[in-house]
């Protein structure tokens, strides 16, 4: 064996593959991680992102922000006939380390008194993650300790390749990648991702295999044991095994978890063999003390540069900033997870071909630049005060608007379509960032003058109907989509006065006349939920004012999905309050926001929080549950009329976690965390109260200039 170890690394392929590949593949249909992650791990500099769950690594992303290479990575213990998995069997606390995307971890299990001390730091040089693990015990058992890892190269569960392998320090790794190529992946694809984790000092050995056939986690459950050890894994949903022993009451090691990008022809095994991290032969707590340091220098020359506000907002700047592609300026993903199913917390990948080939999927998650969730996100960094990252977003719009001047409904991030719905409120929401990056005098109109042009174009001949609201699930006439689209059109007259004042005409006359019909279109003077209440969506024609039109409820909820349209109320039509569309103390508005109040708007632990909309079915147990973004729509709304924003504010701010500030989708249930949307209204609300005035009405409305 010594001298198999000894052999060059081409020789060693051949020697796996002799007698020594798992047998039984594909394994399993791929599993992906729960959503509502605890932590966001990314450099400032590095294309790598990771994320925590359950106290553990899960999906990590390389080179690109859309594209995760791995399902999680943890440890197993046995002690004596016991199993402890550390995901299930600890209680876990998380938190970030200040000025950086780095955590700590503590894991306890207070039956046997074990604690975990783990810190998950990337490194700021090169794409590798480095993870510590001290544990600690009451008693000096005698335990094996299991380094498990589940690789999902190239944005899918399956089709890997998976080796375990000596290194000539006495280190042990498994090295991993897509080894099913067939010539016909996208050319974003066409580059091979492959990943190398590295277990610094003496090891007892490895094995890897096939997930739900003889992978190292399906022996451990059954037999408590490794009763069988491959070498090597192919063409299927694999996984792998570290092993290493204590006999004391402490025990420590790490790891560090390297990529690199090869061409299609090019045999990763021996580039891989080269990474691991720069710092691995140092004690661990210098390496922690090396990479924090790094990491807090690195953000640091970025957060010095945002206004007092976004300094002492610090985690949500963060939050936002580490959604961006570091390859594509502007392209902020929404989120680092993929969605749970009301029935199961984790997504199957059903459909591995289409993951395969990056087609319009729903295995692609919130990994992905929504342009409504980025215009949104641009507005919060400039609240912030990052004037450059704004710009960008807008570049990135510009590049990938379509032909007809709308956006698509969203993009990976170098801009290639993937889901293709129209929505007309990200059309107009783009046009409104342009308008506040001129407005703030930070760019130029004459740079993104056609791309605002073609969008406010697109408004003015597509209008008023939109083929999906902003949830993405029935079409029609809504009060939030035709805000957004009349607050692009105000905006794109602003911009064009002085240049084409027939244009500039043009756009605020549709504006003027939607500022009117909204009423007729979508406001119930007396319906099923009382007197002067907006409703979510108008499906019939524009002139039935009936409101009689059944709207089925694409998210089924408990008890039913069919409604009439005049008893589903959302708060989109606060977009007309806190833009300055309308008069915020118009009379109307008054029984709309009470009956939102009533309807939609249950009290929560933290304040007053809201659904997306009555009836909502989107969530755990097909239940919809209030999201912190909404009530922050409210407290805008309550700072534009002049009302104490207090009780809906708190609600937002008080869903970040204390320890690490994230903001997650919904509360209550296990949503997409962070989601970045409730970071960029965290940061919205807080500039807005700091003002008492909302950041997202022009200056030119209020007078400022």
């Amino acid at each position: 064996m010594k001298n198999l170890f000894l052999c060059s690394v081409v020789l060693l392929n051949c020697a796996m593959a002799i007698g020594q590949d798992a047998p039984n593949g594909p394994g399993m249909m791929g599993v992906w991680s729960r959503p509502d992650k605890q932590g966001l791990i990314t450099s400032k500099t590095q294309p790598l992102w990771a994320t925590i769950a359950e106290g553990v690594l899960t999906e990590v992303h390389f080179p690109f922000a859309d594209r995760a290479q791995t399902k999680d990575t943890q440890i197993l213990i046995r002690i004596g006939q016991r199993i402890l998995e550390e995901r299930k069997h600890f209680t876990h606390v998380v938190t970030r380390y200040p000025g950086t995307l780095a955590y700590h971890v503590t894991s306890v299990n207070q039956e046997l008194q074990i604690r975990i001390e783990k810190d998950f730091v990337p490194d700021p040089q090169q794409p590798s993650l480095w993870v510590s693990y001290r544990i600690s015990m009451a008693q000096p058992y005698p335990i094996k300790i299991f380094l498990l890892h589940n690789p999902a190269a190239d944005n899918t569960a399956g089709g890997d390749a998976i080796f375990v392998r000596s290194r000539q320090a006495g280190d042990r790794e498994l090295l991993a990648f897509q080894s099913d190529r067939r010539g016909d992946e996208p050319p974003t694809l066409a580059r091979r991702a492959t990943q190398s984790l590295v277990l610094a000092g003496p090891t007892e050995g490895g094995t890897v295999g096939f997930e739900g056939v003889n992978g190292p986690y399906e022996q451990l459950l059954r037999f408590g044991m490794l009763n069988q050890t491959f070498t090597s894994a192919k063409n299927g949903n694999v996984a792998g095994a570290l092993i290493l022993s204590g006999n004391s009451r402490e025990v420590s090691f790490h790891f560090s978890l390297n990529f690199s990008l090869n061409e299609p022809s090019i045999d990763p095994i021996p580039f891989l063999a080269k990474a691991s991290s720069k710092f691995s032969m140092l004690p661990q707590e210098e390496i922690l003390r090396r990479l924090l340091t790094l990491n807090r220098q690195s953000w640091e020359s970025y957060l010095s540069q945002l206004n007092p506000l976004g300094q002492r907002m610090e985690p949500h700047v963060l939050m936002l900033k580490g959604l961006e592609d570091k390859f594509n300026p502007g392209a902020l993903i929404a989120g680092l997870a993929k969605p749970s199913l009301p029935e199961r917390l984790e997504l199957i990948e059903y459909d591995y071909e289409t993951a395969r080939l990056r087609k319009a999927d729903i295995n692609g998650g919130y990994h992905r630049v929504w342009p409504r969730d980025l215009a949104h996100m641009g507005i919060a960094l400039l609240a912030a005060g990052d004037t450059v990252t704004p710009i960008n977003v807008a570049r990135f719009l510009q590049r990938t608007q379509k032909a007809d001047g709308s956006f698509w409904q969203n993009t990976w991030v170098d801009g290639q379509p993937s889901w293709l719905g129209y929505q007309m409120d990200q059309t107009g929401l783009a046009i409104s960032l342009v308008s506040k990056l001129v407005e703030l005098g930070i760019a130029r109109y004459s740079d993104f003058r056609p791309m605002v042009l073609k969008a406010a174009d697109s408004l003015l001949t597509r209008g008023p109907i939109t083929d999906q609201e902003r949830w993405e699930e029935n079409g029609g006439l809504s009060p939030n989509s035709i805000a957004a689209a009349c607050q692009g059109l105000l905006d794109a007259s602003w911009l064009e006065q002085g240049i084409d004042q027939s244009r500039s005409q043009a756009y605020g006359m549709l504006c003027e006349k939607y500022k009117t019909l909204i009423f007729d279109w979508t406001y119930i003077d007396n319906g099923p939920l009382g007197r002067g209440y907006f409703e979510r969506l108008h499906v019939g024609h524009p002139q039935d004012r009936s409101h009689s039109t059944v709207i089925q409820i694409r998210n089924n909820p408990v008890g039913g999905n069919t409604f009439l349209e005049s008893e589903i109320v959302d708060g989109g039509f606060l977009h007309w309050i806190f833009t300055g569309l309308l008069s915020p103390l118009d009379p109307r508005l008054n029984s709309a926001i009470a009956t939102l109040d009533r309807v939609a708007g249950p009290i929560a632990t933290n304040g007053r929080g809201y659904l997306r909309y009555n009836h909502d079915g989107y969530g755990q147990g097909h239940l919809g549950r209030p999201w912190p973004l909404l009530a922050g729509e409210r407290a805008l709304a309550a700072i534009a009329r002049g009302e104490d924003p207090t009780p809906f504010a708190r609600m937002l701010f008080g869903a970040a976690d204390a320890r690490t500030g994230i903001i997650c989708e919904q509360i209550d249930g296990a949503s997409v965390c962070p989601l970045g949307w409730s970071h960029a209204e965290a940061l919205i609300v807080a500039r807005s109260m700091a003002e008492n005035r909302s950041f997202y009405m022009p200056r030119r409305i209020l007078g400022i200039k």
